[in-house]
């Protein structure tokens, strides 16, 4: 029979971990989650505000047409409302035609759609904000249109919502 000696009974003994060890590590785990979780959750809230931004920036150009387009001293994307006459009755009506009057090169009236471009409109999410809220547009008095996303909570009129001046 070999018999170890009592130092290699020791080292087989001291290869693991103690409980104390685990314990720590476990409490600084803890800790770094406790940092690191409420930073992530304000990355993307952070996120989500500046996609909606961009979102309704977008969508005012359909609704309002671009200011920067113009040719020959001449605004050439005027949006639903420059091309129809006033804002669509649903978002929806900004890819879609309807019963609005075809495009009349001569006058420069009717709908000369879509309003938004193809990779925008692929899907539905453009009618949404980041936290699937759908876009509203907002005329309390003549005159003072906006185009409105309800925000983080849903809920209107709360100080989270946002809101895009239209005319």
């Amino acid at each position: 029979m070999n018999k170890k000696s009592h130092q290699e009974q020791m080292r087989t003994f001291t290869k693991g971990f103690t409980l104390i060890e685990l314990v720590m590590v476990i409490v600084l785990i803890g800790i770094l989650s406790a940092i690191a979780i409420p930073k992530v959750t304000n990355v993307i809230e952070t996120s989500r505000l500046k996609a909606t931004k961009g979102e309704m920036t977008e969508l005012k150009k359909a609704l309002m047409g671009d200011p920067s387009s113009v040719a020959g001293g001449v605004l050439i994307d005027k949006g639903f409302n420059g091309d129809i006459g006033h804002l669509p009755s649903s978002m929806d009506d900004l890819v879609t035609q309807g019963s609005y009057p075809n495009w009349n090169r001569f006058t420069q009236t009717g709908w000369n759609g879509p309003y938004i471009s193809k990779d925008f409109a692929s899907d539905n999410e453009w009618k949404t904000d980041a936290w699937g809220n759908t876009y509203e547009i907002y005329s309390p008095t003549a005159g003072d249109t906006s185009l409105l996303s309800w925000g983080p909570d849903g809920v209107k009129s709360t100080s989270d919502d946002l809101s895009l001046h239209l005319k």
